[in-house]
């Protein structure tokens, strides 16, 4: 009997069986959760990737709200968040916090962006008592303007040259603005483009698409053409119109052979004009209704703005001076008591998509800045325009038919136009 037990427990002693399936299941456990481990690092790692994205795009925003005349944290707060927002990261939802610090290190330019939130754990609560905390930083400001780089034409439309966005350049135009910039937002292959007889000369062109060249038409550069590069942002988005109420007069019309003055106000139901005009120093509001200036008329105003809006959201105005006409409009200068500074001609940025124009044979002096974010502008056929200190900024710009066009800027004093430049798109920082 003792014998058989000791040959008995020898047996057992020897069968290795049961532990090598014990060894595997603990094996398994092991190798699986080190596996949903990878797996939860390799999600934190998406998600790090993404909130950096994140971050690095809401500090450009930030930096470019920051650069905008009389912007406050808010704003820049604001326009951070709402970008982070867009890549899924918004701020007090699902333990996320976005934190905006303005300025930055001293920098009025620049923005720095902190976004942190709590990560998932799907596996790894094996390992981790606590979810960990993904945080990213990310700092933006904008550049040094490269050169002296004064801004004659800028186009704000993003969409391809057979819809808006473009500068266009068609018949026998003539446009000189040789000691100043180009500005185009398409991202067109061919936003900018010269055909026919056109002639342009430009001192440099910043496209963010590419320009075309075709039959007998001549590009002059004293510069650089710079394609396909970032779009530069408007430089007046942050402005806002002046608030009126009322109206002093309503559908304001001067006749033909007549000669009248009149004072700033709100001009309601537009302005139709065939005489002889001159406008008093200050602002003009065109509430509803199209500021028309017609056949053999003329208007002349120094220190004068005139702004093309809407009190009830419909009804926006466009402006139109028509061939033969004789335009001769100064904007306000800076610190002026009267007038928006700087600013000649402004439609509104709500008013919907429209054309406007400057057409045949009319003379137009127009020196300060013509305003019209939503609008296609035209040049068109035989009309000359001669300034010493323009911009002209719309969603779209076309010069065609017989016009010879001359924009300069060499008649502007330091402080004629607000702002000279296109703030450059930011970079990041460290």
């Amino acid at each position: 009997m003792r014998g058989r037990m000791a040959a008995a427990v020898g047996t057992l002693w020897r069968d290795r069986r049961g532990v090598t399936a014990i060894m595997t299941a603990l094996g398994a456990t092991a190798l699986i959760g080190f596996t949903g481990l990878a797996i939860d690092v390799v999600s934190w790692e998406v998600t790090q990737h993404k909130m950096q994205s994140a971050a690095d795009a809401a500090a450009r925003a930030g930096s470019i709200a920051a650069s905008i005349p009389a912007a406050t944290g808010q704003d820049v707060t604001d326009a951070a968040d709402a970008v982070a927002a867009s890549y899924g990261f918004v701020n007090g939802q699902n333990g996320t916090n976005v934190t905006t610090a303005w300025p930055y290190l001293g920098n009025q330019d620049a923005v720095q962006v902190v976004i942190s939130q709590p990560q998932p754990q799907f596996f790894s609560r094996l390992f981790l008592a606590t979810a960990p905390n993904v945080t990213v930083q990310a700092a933006a400001r904008l550049p040094a303007p490269a050169g002296n780089g004064d801004m004659c034409v800028m186009t704000l439309g993003a969409s391809g040259k057979l819809d808006v966005g473009n500068a266009d350049f068609t018949g026998n135009t003539t446009v000189n603005m040789s000691t100043c910039d180009l500005y185009n937002n398409s991202t067109d292959a061919s936003s900018t483009e010269l055909n026919g007889s056109s002639i342009l000369d430009v001192r440099n062109m910043y496209l963010a698409g590419g320009y075309a060249v075709s039959g007998s038409a001549q590009l002059n550069m004293g510069g650089t053409a710079a394609t396909y590069v970032t779009p530069a942002p408007d430089p007046y988005a942050g402005m806002a119109i002046p608030s009126y109420s009322g109206c002093n007069q309503t559908n304001y019309s001067l006749g033909p052979n007549t000669t009248a003055t009149i004072a700033p106000g709100v001009y309601c139901g537009g302005m139709n004009i065939q005489g002889n005009l001159t406008l008093q120093p200050g602002t003009y509001i065109i509430d509803g209704g199209n500021f028309t200036v017609n056949a053999q008329a003329a208007i002349t105003g120094t220190g004068v703005t005139i702004i093309l809006t809407s009190s009830s959201g419909t009804n926006y105005g466009t402006v139109t001076i028509n061939g033969g006409a004789t335009v001769s409009l100064t904007a306000p200068a800076a610190g002026a008591a009267a007038g928006v500074p700087g600013i000649a001609l402004w439609i509104d940025r709500n008013a919907p998509l429209a054309t406007d124009y400057l057409n045949g044979g009319s003379n137009q002096n127009i020196n300060g800045v013509i305003y019209m974010p939503s609008q296609q502008v035209t040049f068109n056929g035989g009309s000359s325009q001669a300034t010493t200190c323009l911009q002209l900024i719309a969603l779209s710009v076309t010069f065609s038919g017989n016009s010879n066009t001359y924009i300069t800027q060499s008649g502007c004093s330091a402080d004629n136009l607000p702002i000279k430049q296109p703030p450059l798109p930011p970079v990041l920082v460290n």
